[in-house]
């Protein structure tokens, strides 16, 4: 989980400081803080969601490999499988939101400088 959270916000931190990134440019011209923080998260959660995907495809092809070692729970048992879901996009909003607000306060200068 840790992981999780430390990668998305060195996306997200990466996307902030690369060269030619559309916020910077939003943010110089004047656009709102609600706008620039809706963009950055957007921008996070398609990473999670296409990672979340990815991972319930190969957790329910991989499940045979580790039925036997299942204990009065099915390998595909949505009861699992949707609160790991929930939790893991809880922790990922989490991650993009923190620094999706450090970037609403940047000032035009200083975003059009970096």
């Amino acid at each position: 989980m840790h992981s999780l959270l430390q990668s998305l916000r060195y996306t997200t931190r990466l996307l902030l400081k690369s060269p030619g990134f559309t916020v910077t440019v939003r943010i110089a011209l004047g656009a709102k803080g609600s706008n620039i923080l809706k963009f950055v998260i957007r921008q996070g959660l398609k990473l999670v969601a296409i990672g979340l995907v990815v991972g319930i495809a190969a957790s329910l092809v991989l499940v045979r490999f580790i039925e036997n070692i299942l204990f009065g729970v099915s390998g595909s048992d949505p009861v699992s499988i949707l609160p790991t879901v929930v939790v893991l996009g809880a922790a990922a909003l989490a991650a993009c939101l923190m620094p999706a607000i450090r970037a609403t306060r940047i000032s035009p200068i200083t975003a059009l400088r970096e």
